[in-house]
């Protein structure tokens, strides 16, 4: 694998082919047509990232799909969805890893198994033949001391409720990753993913905040008390918590003071390559 030294124009075609076929799969009549248009980029896609310089190499007219790089370039995501005619969704992802020491690349498809996994925030068997599908829009760094890395990212889910989603995932020495890498301290229970769900009539924030070294999201609740637990009502309350890194492991905040770092004029900034939902 990545044997010699392609030419930058082979990287091109790969890249204007793969931006035909993935306008196909997001504007497609039926399910039939998508998924056939997907099959073809995916089959592509994983020629191209096999290609010298595809690490590094921008992509930029890919804008349907979500290309995001580790802070210590470790590794790259290529990461998209299909929105199926009964407005499920299902997710797709390859994971380019560099290992340093071996000076040799890895490439690991991500399968979505959303369906089969129960009660998902407490799912410890994640893995990248049984993942947690979702569109991932920001890695937040491996730090020296901490083994994991944390994905964010948003899931269209149904007609009525989307989520937003904090996974922690790791990799072994060829690329092959592990979800649910680190787990998270919820009060007093301890979690392996969180999904926050909320109404598709409004937008919510999740995002790290380097500023405050915390990733930050909104409070979401029902409009009245007889709702709690029915997610398709939920709003943003106005306030926003957090999840904060302390002996390797991310530890939830309630109430988290927004006006310190001026968070509320910057709820309505959107995730990078225009996926649904915002950050």
């Amino acid at each position: 694998m990545f044997a010699g030294t392609p030419a930058l124009d082979s990287l091109k075609w790969y890249e204007d082919t793969l931006s035909v076929l993935s306008k196909q799969i997001l504007l497609e009549k039926g399910d039939s047509m998508k998924y056939a248009a997907n099959a073809k980029f995916k089959k592509l896609l994983k020629s191209a990232i096999q290609l010298e310089g595809a690490m590094d190499y921008p992509f930029d007219s890919l804008f349907t799909i979500g290309i995001l790089d580790s802070p210590d370039k470790v590794f790259r995501i290529f990461n998209w969805h299909i929105k199926r005619e009964n407005t499920t969704y299902e997710y797709f992802a390859f994971i380019l890893y560099y290992n340093k020491s071996q000076k040799k690349y890895y490439i690991n498809e991500l399968i979505d198994k959303s369906d089969n996994i129960n009660n998902p925030e407490f799912a410890r068997k994640v893995t990248m033949d049984n993942w947690f599908g979702a569109h991932y829009y920001t890695i937040v760094g491996k730090k020296r001391k901490n083994k994991s890395y944390v994905l964010l990212g948003w899931d269209g889910n149904f007609w009525n409720t989307q989520r937003k989603i904090v996974e922690t995932i790791s990799f072994n020495n060829k690329g092959v990753p592990k979800f649910g890498a680190s787990r998270i301290k919820w009060g007093n229970r301890s979690k392996y993913r969180i999904l926050l769900q909320y109404s598709t009539s409004v937008t919510a924030t999740l995002r790290y905040e380097p500023r405050l070294k915390m990733i930050v999201f909104d409070h979401l609740v029902p409009p009245r008390p007889e709702l709690t637990g029915i997610y398709h009502t939920y709003v943003p309350s106005g306030k926003f918590d957090g999840l904060t890194l302390k002996n390797n492991r991310w530890i939830y905040e309630h109430d988290v003071d927004a006006r310190a770092f001026d968070l509320k004029r910057k709820r309505r900034t959107s995730p990078p390559r225009k996926l649904n939902g915002n950050n």
